[in-house]
């Protein structure tokens, strides 16, 4: 299969084309706006470094609170915030039901070793069950991401809004790196308009597979109309000087993380086992393609690494062995069958 010789998306992808040297559409139109964003990175450094002088001291019990999710990025925002920059630190983890083993581990090695205070949140059970079990069975053609995490981001960003409104914390700060959280499209903030709208209130949740209780699990900005000032919610690693290697160096060496588990091919979330497998089946490329692609343009990332780990993932799901064990599991925990995703039409 042909593939970028910048980046590496394959030629089957969506709106895909190539130059003569190779290069896809994709990259030409990142390297064009290059100088801008890196404009925009600078005037944004500043606001977060003034952003977080002004915040300190100013929450009641907590400056911050840092969504932990027990990846690299995360463990490493965590360290930023609490040993670089001095702020009063509440690190906030949901669990979704499909929390690896290796994430909960980190969580548990990462909060005292910054020596923060710590919530593990997990909503009423069969919430997640019935989100996941209706997402998994309604894809769309555009892929798992857009079906899947563009809806459980904005539920679990939501949650953590309203314990940052609740516990008065002025400052929200998530380990999205630096091409994250695409469902959104926003750079280094969440406007205020989206706080104050139904962003984290995605449309499948008006379904009548969902009720009320369901609901409720919700951000609703109808409830805190009269509050005077929301948290800023930022992400940092927008705009933070950011190398995939230098961070996972940084968190093992810091032994936040374990030698070998910071790498994000060993996924924090259980999910992105089978929506690798369904989407490479159904649509022939790899749901993560494009963030791959997206760090390598910026220079951020190896592409010999992830062209081989591609290649590797391609391989095993072609012959039937990728994470076998793993996809059984999800699939038995939602009660659903292979045949109940592949055999509708994503659409």
């Amino acid at each position: 299969m042909k593939r970028c010789a910048q980046c590496i998306l394959p030629e089957n992808y969506p709106g895909i084309s190539f130059n003569k040297q190779g290069i896809c559409n994709y990259c030409l139109e990142e390297s064009k706006k290059s100088e801008v964003t890196q404009e925009r990175k600078k005037e944004l450094r500043v606001d977060l470094e003034k952003t977080i002088k002004e915040c300190r001291g100013s929450g009641e019990d907590y400056d911050c609170l840092v969504s932990l999710s027990g990846g690299k990025d995360s463990a490493y925002l965590a360290y930023l915030m609490k040993r670089e920059y001095k702020l009063r630190v509440l690190t906030f983890t949901v669990d979704i039901g499909f929390m690896s083993k290796r994430a909960l581990d980190n969580v548990k090695r990462i909060v005292p070793k910054l020596d923060v205070d710590h919530i593990f949140f997990k909503p009423r059970n069969g919430f997640y069950k019935k989100l996941f079990s209706f997402l998994f069975t309604h894809m769309s053609a555009k892929g798992c991401i857009p079906t899947i995490c563009f809806v459980c981001g904005p539920v679990t960003d939501g949650i953590i809004l309203k314990v940052a409104v609740e516990k008065n914390i002025p400052l929200i700060f998530h380990g999205y790196g630096p091409n994250q959280p695409p469902d959104t499209h926003y750079f280094y903030e969440f406007p205020r308009y989206h706080l104050q709208g139904d962003g984290f209130a995605p449309n499948i949740f008006q379904n009548d597979v969902f009720d009320e209780e369901d609901r409720n699990v919700l951000w609703n900005c109808n409830k805190y109309k009269e509050l005077k000032s929301l948290p800023r919610v930022l992400m940092p690693l927008h705009v933070l000087d950011y190398d995939e290697d230098e961070v996972t160096k940084k968190v093992e060496d810091l032994r936040l993380i374990a030698k070998g588990k910071a790498s994000p091919m060993v996924t924090n979330c259980l999910l992105n086992w089978p929506m690798i497998y369904f989407q490479t089946k159904k649509l022939g490329y790899n749901p993560y393609i494009d963030f791959f692609s997206d760090l390598l343009r910026a220079g951020k990332a190896n592409r010999r690494k992830w062209l081989l780990l591609e290649k590797i993932m391609a391989w095993q799901i072609k012959l039937g062995i990728f994470k076998r064990k793993e996809i059984r599991y999800v699939l038995s925990k939602l009660s659903i069958s292979e045949e109940d995703v592949l055999n509708r039409e994503w659409d």
